[in-house]
């Protein structure tokens, strides 16, 4: 039987590792935006909504590919924390999207 420490840590390693795994496949796709205006894309700053709070792992993971697709794009990405409710705040703000594609995950 696990100590709950060590289900922790098990949960940890997983999420990292996801989380590798998402941006090494953003690092590996091709630098042309597949979309209708591809060429205007991003023409303003970015944002990712996470649903946790500041400083944990879902946030830290969001700051380093937010700095990454910052330095691709050459346009800001901002990294936006919105916790409570179990993620439905986090949702409530990107529903209104203007960007068709989002990037999304749970608490």
């Amino acid at each position: 039987m696990q100590s709950t420490m060590e289900s922790v840590l098990m949960f940890r390693r997983a999420l990292v590792g996801a989380a590798l795994i998402a941006a090494a496949s953003l690092a590996a796709m091709p630098p042309v935006a597949q979309t209708q205006d591809a060429g205007s894309f991003p023409n303003r700053p970015l944002r990712i909504v996470t649903p946790t709070a500041a400083g944990g792992n879902i946030d830290i993971m969001a700051r380093a590919l937010a700095e990454k697709l910052a330095t691709a794009w050459g346009q800001g990405v901002v990294v936006e924390p919105r916790p409570g409710a179990n993620g439905v705040l986090a949702h409530a703000a990107i529903r209104n999207n203007d960007y068709p594609e989002t990037l999304g995950g749970s608490a």
